[in-house]
């Protein structure tokens, strides 16, 4: 299945701070009285809701079928954005392929992109409309002009096209990419092995560290996991609120669902105060262990 956690980027140029540049932010300084420019209210107004901070629109090819309506009137107001994965779109069978395509082809043109999504969005008006499958691309705030973006999407299009595909839309957006994976927590051993200590706080086993990246110094453990089920291969881990959210004691309130759309809270394996205990306890074995060779090879000496 394609959704949109389907994504293909370039590792090297992951950042670690912000997923996204402020709504406040205009277009590239570039692109301005470029005639394929969006205007500055579009391009922050774009993907309001799909984040408590949403990217920036850049460039987008559909932009005559889907025209974007500045509200007006005594009672207007800005419409909000939920973003979708993609199901049951012919461009599901030919991604694997088609992905690493269009990616090499940003490559080439010597775009400065951050990452290469397949995602629907759906648009909150007086009833809820589903746009179309969009390839969207991330690229690096001020990096990019409208006018790279448009002929860039005339080659993604093309692309698209000798796959027989064509309804998708490109959209271009100003962000920072922010990895939300790292390398492979280690296997469990037994009790009796030599490294259970320094392992076990990097096992997948209950009780695992963690703390949000907005808040380091706040830590927490994993309670328990379960499987999403039906033919996702997603397992989920449980913990407290106060891990991931600050909340004031003193007015603490029942947990409230508040739809898809909620922010991401990106979860790190430890915090860092638990980080640096792990590492004082590795640096204690380390060392205990060289006073030990120091007593047995003065044993055997004088035995």
């Amino acid at each position: 299945m394609l959704s949109v956690d389907s994504c293909i980027v370039e590792p090297r140029r992951a950042l670690s701070q912000h997923s996204t540049l402020s709504h406040n932010t205009t277009t590239s300084a570039s692109s301005v009285g470029s005639v394929h420019a969006v205007s500055n209210f579009e391009a922050s107004s774009y993907y309001l809701g799909t984040s408590l901070d949403p990217p920036t629109l850049l460039y987008r090819t559909g932009h005559d079928k889907y025209p974007f309506v500045k509200p007006s009137g005594f009672e207007a107001y800005r419409t909000f954005k939920s973003v979708r994965g993609v199901y049951g779109h012919p461009l599901n069978a030919v991604w694997k392929t088609v992905g690493p395509l269009v990616r090499d082809l940003l490559k080439t043109q010597r775009i400065n992109y951050t990452s290469v999504d397949v995602a629907r969005f759906i648009t909150y008006e007086d009833e809820e409309i589903l746009g179309p499958v969009v390839i969207w691309v991330g690229v690096y705030p001020g990096s990019t002009a409208a006018d790279t973006a448009h002929d860039s999407s005339k080659d993604v299009l093309a692309l698209l096209k000798g796959y027989d595909i064509e309804d998708v839309e490109v959209e271009w957006r100003e962000s920072i990419y922010q990895r939300s994976g790292g390398p492979a927590l280690l296997r469990s051993v037994d009790h009796l092995d030599t490294t259970v200590d320094v392992r076990s706080p990097l096992t997948a086993a209950l009780g695992l560290p963690i703390a949000t990246s907005e808040r380091p110094d706040a830590q927490g453990t994993v309670g328990f996991y379960f499987h999403e089920g039906g033919n996702s291969e997603k397992v989920m881990g449980v913990t407290c609120h106060h891990v991931l959210f600050e909340t004031d004691q003193r007015h603490n309130t029942n947990y409230e669902f508040r739809g898809a759309g909620a922010p991401r809270r990106y979860v790190r394996l430890f915090g860092l105060d638990r980080f640096q205990k792990l590492l004082d306890s590795i640096k204690f074995r380390i060392y205990r262990h060289e006073v030990m060779v120091g007593y047995y090879e003065r044993e055997r000496s004088s035995g």
